[in-house]
């Protein structure tokens, strides 16, 4: 994904470079609606909070709890409405699919080992945001974005119980704040819109503490960074 953001750039500087004059796509601007696609890759993570049942004698053997970001990836569409010259109005449904892990290291007499709790889940995830543009310049401009994102859990009854025998025991809803930068590159067809995004999630996902590890916890959030390649 990385590369192919890069490819693109370069593309987009060198067409400006032979095509300073010439403004690609400028009857686009004046759409009030517009649609595309987009493309997706992201790492998540759990924010704990510990419990007091954390440093309990039955967890004694437990000398840290560590999270990881697995890598993720997402695929969606675009349905973007100017409301006025530098703002618009984006609707980006998208299916992802997360990961999201705890590594419980523990001590004994004899030796230490490292247990890790998995939990994957496939989404349906509905972003509403604010894309405030810059000035065009030539054939790109740069933009921010701010919004909020409804996470729907459609993972299936298999994926649930695998999650269950883990030991990780979350729900796969939740609702995120968004916080963006990006730019905008104009060719004679369409517009490719590269965007850093992060995620700060709302909701506490623990779903249950009746076992071991869930009484580790007083709360559990998340957060994402996440690399889009916007297309319309």
């Amino acid at each position: 994904m990385l590369l192919l953001l890069a490819l693109f750039t370069h593309t987009a500087t060198a067409q400006e470079t032979v095509n300073m004059n010439q403004e690609n796509l400028s009857y686009g601007e004046t759409r009030f609606i517009s649609f595309g696609f987009l493309l997706g890759g992201h790492t998540s993570s759990l924010r704990p909070k510990f419990s007091k049942d954390f440093a309990a004698p039955s967890l004694n053997d437990t000398l840290n709890i560590t999270t990881a970001s697995p890598f993720g990836f997402s695929i969606g569409f675009l349905t973007n409405f100017k409301v006025a010259q530098y703002l618009d109005v984006r609707l980006m449904p998208k299916v992802a699919f997360y990961d999201y892990k705890l590594s419980f290291h523990t001590t004994t007499a004899n030796d230490e080992s490292v247990r890790d709790a998995l939990a994957d889940f496939t989404t349906v995830d509905v972003p509403l945001s604010f894309k405030y543009k810059s000035m065009r310049r030539g054939n790109h401009r740069m933009f921010i974005t701010g919004g909020v994102t409804q996470i729907i859990d459609v993972t299936g009854k298999k994926q649930k119980e695998e999650n269950q025998e883990n030991g990780l025991r979350l729900n796969g809803n939740n609702t995120t704040a968004d916080i963006g930068f990006g730019a905008d590159f104009f060719f004679p067809l369409f517009k490719f819109s590269p965007e850093i995004r992060y995620s700060y999630g709302l909701v506490d996902v623990l779903d249950s503490r009746n076992n071991q590890l869930g009484r580790s916890f007083d709360r559990m959030g998340t957060q994402m960074i996440g690399i889009y390649l916007v297309f319309n």
